[in-house]
């Protein structure tokens, strides 16, 4: 059985190895096809790198700074 891909108009063998699955379609998979997504997903991703790097460092540096906080409390013999 094929399915046409929504974004490349390509058919393609719907399976996992083209499609990732969707439960909330007929057939259980995705609109579009795995290399697709994979290359909206990249392109969104340098459109948004510098917004992307702003809040996941900012996040890491909280995080870090919880841990360090947790990390004080266990005693002398904990170094960071």
């Amino acid at each position: 059985m094929n399915k046409i891909c929504k974004k490349c108009k390509t058919p393609k063998e719907l399976n996992e190895i083209n499609f990732h699955k969707h439960k909330g379609s007929k057939d259980g998979f995705d609109i579009e096809c795995k290399i697709c997504r994979r290359n909206r997903n990249l392109n969104n991703y340098h459109k948004n790198r510098l917004n992307w790097r702003k809040t996941h460092t900012k996040t890491r540096l909280e995080k870090k700074e919880k841990i360090q906080e947790t990390r004080s409390g266990r005693g002398a013999w904990w170094h960071d």
